[in-house]
């Protein structure tokens, strides 16, 4: 049985530091990571873990960070056909 799943699809920045910064203050961070986020994202990658025959649909930019979302949905085993791409999106 297919599964689609409509939702959002986003890259999360995350920073990796010591302790959170005080208002107003400056911390450098120790690393950071990049990866797939967006609560549709998310759901359908965790339904494909389950072993389901996923289709997400959504849309992301034409940009790195686009690609780099439809890359890690695909590595996911996602089906990406109806993921739209758009231009001038940031």
């Amino acid at each position: 049985m297919k599964i689609f799943i409509f939702g959002s699809v986003n890259v999360d920045v995350s920073a990796r530091m010591a302790a959170l910064p005080r208002p107003g203050q400056t911390v450098n961070a120790s690393g950071y990571g990049i990866g797939l986020g967006g609560k549709g994202a998310n759901q359908a990658v965790a339904v494909a873990k389950l072993g389901g025959d996923i289709r997400f649909v959504g849309a992301v930019g034409n940009d790195a960070f686009g690609e780099l979302a439809v890359k890690q949905m695909q590595e996911f085993g996602l089906n990406t056909e109806s993921v739209r791409v758009i231009d001038g999106v940031d």
